[in-house]
């Protein structure tokens, strides 16, 4: 039921791949999707998602300006979910999301229950997918039903990474890294913080992250995770760190994904190595690629064109 387990298919976002398992039922999946609407006319299929601000750590552990906040790497897992659930491509392929775009954070302002749904389409190059919720106003009025979080294109592929770039300095120093507390305006609980130590290197960073179970995030969730959302969000967590290296008024907000492949599997516990890669960097926004390694070299993934907004850090 571990996603490192060495049995597990192959998983990647704008080349998130995942070798289908027709034989997986919904109830097997930590998000458990249920599908309220099936194919119509226009080929759409909708399926609803629970998500709880007061239980489930991916949430309550993961907060913007003080309340939840989902991350992207939850995103990309209910996209995956869904995708596996439904079965949308034959068991022989692998499938992947192209350009993993947030498009309005979907911010907890209370502790109620929140209904998402994910949304299937079909078009010319696979399914489009969008991740929506009903938006209500101050006084309770609904403005949209269908207002978007977050949005990408599934599709079947073989899949191809290109390696990263910047590797570890034997004679650089390495640097312990400390979390943000709750009043600041990123928060990461335990179980997101698999960053260790950090290393500065010409063009970059490299980061020590440790495996932890997605337990850890899934709670009370029963079920199989197809990402290792911890490690992910840990090596976005360390772009990051390295911004604020650059100018530490600032802190690095998600917007979008072109690319992450998961090549190799791992151990929970293993070390692993982040070799990141800064694109760019802007007034206001930032890129990076990052490569996932082992401790023999080998890769366990590669998450190119990793978008960020910079914003300040000050809560005012």
């Amino acid at each position: 039921m571990h996603w490192y387990r060495q049995d597990r298919p192959e998983i990647a976002v704008r080349i998130l791949e995942i070798s289908s398992e027709s034989e997986l039922g919904i109830s097997a999946l930590g998000f458990a999707p249920t599908v309220s609407k099936s194919a119509n006319t226009s080929r759409e299929i909708e399926c609803e998602i629970y998500l709880d601000p007061s239980t489930d750590p991916f949430l309550t552990q993961h907060l913007f300006r003080g309340r939840p906040l989902l991350p992207i790497v939850a995103i990309a897992e209910m996209f995956l979910q869904v995708s596996m659930a439904q079965q949308l491509f034959p068991s022989s392929s692998k499938t992947r999301l192209n350009q993993l775009r947030i498009v309005n954070g979907l911010k907890f302002l209370d502790n109620e229950p929140k209904r998402v749904r994910v949304l299937l389409q079909k078009n010319a190059k696979g399914f489009e997918a969008k991740l929506v919720h009903s938006f209500y106003d101050s006084r309770g009025k609904l403005m949209d039903d269908r207002r978007v979080i977050a949005q990408a294109t599934i599709c079947s592929t073989d899949g191809s990474s290109c390696p990263a770039k910047i590797v570890s300095d034997p004679s650089a120093d390495w640097h312990g890294v400390e979390y943000p507390g709750p009043e600041m305006i990123i928060y990461h609980g335990s179980p997101f913080r698999c960053l260790s130590e950090v290393q500065h290197v010409e063009g970059g960073m490299v980061a020590k992250l440790h495996v932890k179970s997605e337990r850890e995030l899934g709670g009370n969730r029963q079920g199989l995770w197809l990402t290792p959302m911890g490690v992910i969000d840990s090596s976005l967590f360390a772009c990051g760190v390295l911004a604020w290296t650059h100018d530490p008024s600032l802190a690095a907000i998600p917007q979008g994904i072109e690319s992450i492949t998961i090549q190799g599997a791992c151990s929970l516990g293993e070390q692993l190595l982040a070799c990141i890669e800064m694109k760019s960097f802007e007034k206001s926004k930032a890129e990076f690629d990052i490569e996932i390694r082992n401790q023999a070299g080998g890769r366990v993934a590669s998450l190119l064109g990793f978008q960020t907004t910079l914003v300040s850090h000050n809560l005012g």
